[in-house]
C-alpha cells in the first residue's frame, strides 16, 4: 500500500503520509464498505478494484483475469527480477520499478558481508585464518 488511508491501523506521527505494514489489508477485506468512518469515495475504489485483483488472482493466478479492470488501470505487471516492476496500491494503481532499491542495496552488501563473516569465523578463531589464504 503506498497511499496512507484515511482510516489508518497506526497511530504514529513517524509514518508521515505513508501507508504502514499490512495498511492494504482492510482493502483487501473490504473494510471500507462495511466500517463506518472517514472512508473518501477514492479509498473505496481503491478497495473494490483491490478486491477485484486479489480474488483474480485467487482464481487464477493472475491479477489482471478473469474479470477484467478498467483501461484506467495498468495491468498488474509479472514480476521479473530484470525490471522489478510492481504494482502501486493507491488510486492511480500505476506501476513502478525498483522499490526502495537504495535500501534493498545495502542490505545486499551487508547480507554479503556477514556471510563472509561466519565462513571465516572458525578459521579466525581456531588461529589458522591467514588472510584470505590458508
Amino acid at each position: 500500500m503506498t497511499q496512507k488511508p484515511v482510516q489508518s491501523i497506526f497511530n504514529v506521527s513517524w509514518l508521515g503520509q505513508r501507508a504502514g505494514h499490512a495498511e492494504d489489508l482492510q482493502f483487501v477485506f473490504g473494510l471500507p464498505f462495511f466500517a463506518r468512518g472517514a472512508w473518501t469515495y477514492e479509498e473505496l475504489k481503491i478497495s473494490y478494484y483491490v478486491i477485484r485483483m486479489w480474488t483474480n488472482f485467487a482464481k487464477s493466478g493472475n491479477p489482471n483475469i478473469p474479470v477484467g479492470l478498467p483501461r484506467s488501470i495498468p495491468e498488474w505487471p509479472r514480476f521479473l527480477p530484470d525490471s522489478e516492476e510492481y504494482k502501486e496500491l493507491d488510486i492511480a494503481f500505476s506501476n513502478n520499478r525498483y522499490l526502495r532499491a537504495p535500501y534493498c542495496e545495502f542490505w545486499e552488501t551487508y547480507v554479503e558481508m556477514i556471510v563472509y563473516l561466519q565462513e571465516h569465523l572458525a578459521d579466525v578463531q581456531d588461529g589458522t585464518y591467514m588472510g584470505g589464504r590458508r
